[in-house]
């Protein structure tokens, strides 16, 4: 606190905030000290990534950022493989280095990987965490989990429309924005195509195997379906779920009433927790 105090007062004299300048000396790349030839090469490409980005004039912290967690993955990297070059990072290595950081929320290691894919992008022309195609919980709320059984219990209750909401979560790890993204076009025989962050040619994609439960409820769904359409028309804009609520029915089903339908099968089913049902495999509790 007395230094930072100093520093103000010098700072409105001089123009200049010096216990910011010590804070970045710090916290930058030079506080990785290389002892093998490998490291030596690391640190060339990462003061050649750091020129880079202050010719572009990135801001300090988005800089500061940026090498904090490359030198963070570099050094977690060589611990499960060794003495390695940039270019023989592959996009598996992302995946063990995601293993690693347990102790991490998903959108740090998010970030992290992220940040070393760039740097890798920019240092071989290759970005392995683009192919590595890892899937990240973005939900800020701690998660609940329940056991099969309970999970069971909500099943048996569910009506058609719940129960492939169920089975989606759960056999096939899709999210709630992924649910509701769907489209009947992405069914395609026993593949389900599958939607994620971003749209355009450039959102993601993914293409899955429809399991067998999921299977089964989407017939039953898709009957149903059909005939909420042939009696109130077709609203859906080609959305797999539809709204089954008053003056929105057969209009494509929103987060909110997704999240409606959760929060009644809940209570019908008298399971005491609110179930974490997207992206995470309850079935298998």
């Amino acid at each position: 606190a007395h230094i930072r105090t100093l520093s103000n007062f010098v700072s409105y004299y001089a123009d200049t905030d010096l216990y910011a300048e010590m804070k970045y000396r710090r916290s930058d790349h030079t506080a990785f000290e290389p002892k093998t030839d490998c490291d030596r090469r690391f640190m060339e490409k990462l003061r050649e990534y750091i020129d880079y980005m202050n010719k572009w004039e990135y801001k300090r912290t988005t800089i500061k950022g940026r090498v904090s967690s490359v030198v963070r993955c570099y050094e977690l990297l060589k611990e499960i493989k060794g003495e390695y070059e940039l270019k023989d990072v592959e996009s598996y290595d992302f995946r063990k280095l995601r293993n690693l950081m347990t102790d991490f929320k998903d959108s740090t290691v998010q970030n992290y990987l992220w940040n070393f894919g760039l740097f890798l992008d920019y240092a071989t022309g290759n970005n392995p965490f683009e192919l590595a195609k890892l899937r990240f919980s973005t939900s800020q709320v701690q998660r609940q989990f329940i056991f099969k059984n309970e999970w069971m219990k909500l099943y048996e209750v569910a009506d058609v429309t719940e129960r492939l909401i169920l089975s989606l979560g759960a056999t096939m790890g899709l999210r709630k924005k992924e649910i509701i993204g769907l489209k009947t076009e992405d069914i395609q025989g026993m593949k389900l195509v599958i939607r994620g962050k971003g749209t355009g040619p450039n959102g993601k994609v993914e293409i899955k195997d429809i399991t067998e439960l999921v299977g089964r409820d989407l017939d039953a769904y898709l009957e149903h379906r059909n005939r909420i359409l042939d009696r109130y028309g077709d609203r859906s804009r080609g959305h797999l779920f539809i709204n089954e609520f008053r003056n929105r029915i057969g209009r494509p089903l929103s987060d909110r009433s997704l999240c409606t339908i959760i929060d009644r099968l809940v209570e019908k089913s008298g399971v005491s927790s609110a179930p974490t049902v997207f992206g995470v495999s309850t079935a298998q509790q």
